[in-house]
C-alpha cells in the first residue's frame, strides 16, 4: 500500500515538475539557437526594464532545458520566472524548483529554494509558514557559509515582524559580523544590514543606537549610491 502511495505521489510531482511553464509557449526562431548564457544574459538585462521581455527569455531557457533534460538549467528557468512572479504562480515556481533539487540531490538548490519559499510567505505575511521554510533551507544550508548567514537575517528580520526584539537583534547583528569578519563589507547585502539593524533598533526603542546605524548607513551608501536604501534609511532617521 506504502509503495502504491509513493508511486502515486512521485507521479503527481513529475506532472508538476513539467507542466509549471506557460501553455502553449513556443521558442522563438530568433532565439532558438541562443546559448542558455546568452539568454541568461538577456534576461538578467530585462529583469528590471521590461517584464514580457524577461518572461519570453526565462520560458525559453525553462523549455530548451527540458527538452535536453538538463535539470540544472530546468532549475535556472523556475528560479527566473519565481524572480518576476508576485502572485501565487510563484509558489508553483518554487515547488517546482524544490521538486527538481530534489531530483538532483542539490542540497545547495534544495536551500536556496526554502528560502525563496520563505521569503514568499513573508512577504504574505503568513510568519508560521515562512519559518518552516526558513530552518529547511537553514537545515540544508553549509552551516556557518553565506548562505547559511543570509537565512539567519531572513529569521531576524521575520523575528522584528513578531516584535521579538532581542532574537531578531542577535540574528542582525550575527549577520553583520559574519559579512565583517568576511569582508564582505562591499556588498550591498552590508548596507541593507546596516538599514535593518537601524530599524530595528528604532522599533524597540533604542534610538541612539538606530542613529548610529543609520550614519554608518549613509557612509556605505556614498559607494553604493543606492537611492532606494538612501530613502529607507532617511525614513529611520530622528
Amino acid at each position: 500500500m506504502k509503495k502504491n502511495i509513493l508511486i502515486y505521489l512521485l507521479i503527481i510531482w513529475s506532472n508538476l515538475f513539467f507542466s509549471q511553464s506557460i501553455n502553449g509557449f513556443r521558442i522563438a526562431d530568433s532565439l532558438s539557437n541562443k546559448s542558455f548564457k546568452q539568454l541568461a544574459e538577456q534576461y538578467e538585462k530585462n529583469l528590471y526594464l521590461n517584464k514580457t521581455k524577461a518572461t519570453l527569455y526565462a520560458n525559453t531557457v525553462l523549455l530548451k532545458a527540458k527538452k535536453s533534460k538538463d535539470y540544472e538549467k530546468i532549475f535556472d528557468g523556475y528560479e527566473a520566472l519565481y524572480k518576476i512572479s508576485n502572485d501565487k504562480k510563484a509558489l508553483l515556481f518554487v515547488d517546482s524548483m524544490i521538486i527538481v533539487s530534489k531530483k538532483m540531490q542539490n542540497l545547495e538548490f534544495l536551500s536556496k529554494s526554502y528560502h525563496y519559499k520563505g521569503v514568499y510567505y513573508y512577504y504574505t505575511a503568513d510568519y508560521s509558514k515562512s519559518l518552516d521554510n526558513y530552518l529547511f533551507a537553514k537545515n540544508y544550508a553549509k552551516k556557518g557559509g553565506n548562505a547559511y548567514n543570509n537565512i539567519n537575517s531572513c529569521i531576524g528580520l521575520l523575528k522584528l515582524e513578531l516584535q521579538d526584539y532581542p532574537e531578531a537583534l542577535k540574528l542582525l547583528l550575527g549577520y553583520k559580523n559574519y559579512l565583517e569578519k568576511n569582508n564582505l563589507t562591499s556588498q550591498i547585502n552590508y548596507e541593507k544590514c546596516l538599514y535593518n539593524l537601524a530599524y530595528a533598533y528604532h522599533v524597540s526603542n533604542n534610538l541612539d543606537s538606530s542613529n548610529y546605524y543609520v550614519k554608518r548607513g549613509f557612509e556605505q551608501n556614498l559607494k553604493s549610491k543606492d537611492q532606494d536604501l538612501y530613502a529607507s534609511l532617511s525614513l529611520v532617521l530622528v
